[in-house]
């Protein structure tokens, strides 16, 4: 039996559903491993649910890794890495997480705070999605109705906080995504950003 998601993504049609910890379910890992033998669970801290991915155009699973190994693999500036598993073509790339240290993109709202991007990589010996590596994300507050309004959002909220990302596609919006978490401790976003600007990352 499937728990609850900590994290719930909605980018258009398209939602997915992610766990954490004790709560990843073993059905979606064994989805997973039907494609990729080599996944496995003790290596992750977090699974999603296969979800269709509007830009890559794959059907995908995202699996996010211990931050110990995000340090091992792409160096101390990436906060967070997960690896993207297409169910489609049976490939996979990295995604990495950094703090957001510059100017924010012009096509977001006034007033939003912007917390991370995110960049894409191919894995040395291991195939990767053709598009994978063309967008990069943004990570975002802001007040729900500004954001709703400003890219035509239906109303979608969390019990608790509403955060969003947009996936940038040569400079322009390809699509917005928003995060509902229900509870403060489903807002690991936030403990992250707070814990990266304590220690001066």
């Amino acid at each position: 039996m499937i728990g609850s998601p900590s994290e719930e993504c909605v980018s258009g049609e398209n939602v997915r559903q992610t766990y954490f910890h004790s709560e990843q379910p073993q059905e979606i890992y064994d989805t997973l491993q039907a494609v990729f033998p080599w996944a496995k669970r003790r290596n992750y801290i977090s699974i999603s649910s296969p979800v269709w991915h509007e830009v890559v155009e794959e059907e995908m699973v995202t699996c996010c890794l211990p931050r110990g190994f995000s340090r091992r693999l792409l160096g101390n500036h990436a906060l967070l890495t997960a690896r993207k598993f297409s169910l489609t073509s049976a490939e996979s790339y990295l995604r990495a997480y950094y703090l957001h240290k510059g100017e924010d993109p012009s096509y977001l709202p006034e007033g939003c705070e912007v917390y991370f991007y995110a960049e894409n990589y191919a894995e040395y010996g291991r195939p990767c999605p053709e598009k994978a590596t063309s967008f990069v994300d943004y990570y975002f507050s802001a007040d729900p109705d500004v954001v709703e309004e400003h890219f035509g959002l239906e109303y979608k909220r969390g019990d608790y906080n509403t955060l969003y990302g947009v996936t940038e596609i040569n400079g322009e919006v390809g699509r917005v995504k928003q995060y509902c978490y229900h509870t403060p401790e489903q807002a690991k976003w936030l403990n992250a950003y707070k814990f990266s600007i304590s220690q001066g990352l």
